[in-house]
């Protein structure tokens, strides 16, 4: 289940004001995926969804960057760098 911090909708689009965050509380059965995005310069790739979504960068390899969104898996790739 999805909600912000003050409870509101996180899905109605509305993020009114500086600090406004949004939590994810997963069910015991929930479904958890893990999604790797290609891009050309993964550490500026990671550097924007830091600032964008509040994603925490866990380690960074150049090419590949795994991170954290609201508990959930990210990781960015440099296809070229990844053979």
């Amino acid at each position: 289940m999805a909600t912000n911090v003050d409870g509101g909708d996180p899905f109605s689009g509305e993020r009114q004001g500086p600090g406004r965050q949004w939590t994810m509380t997963p069910g015991p059965h929930d479904p958890v995926i893990c999604v790797m995005l290609a891009a050309s310069d993964a550490s500026e790739a990671a550097r924007l969804y830091a600032t964008a979504i509040g994603a925490t960068e866990l380690w960074n390899l150049g090419g590949v960057v795994p991170m954290r969104v609201v508990g959930a898996p990210l990781f960015l790739g440099e296809p070229e760098s990844n053979g």
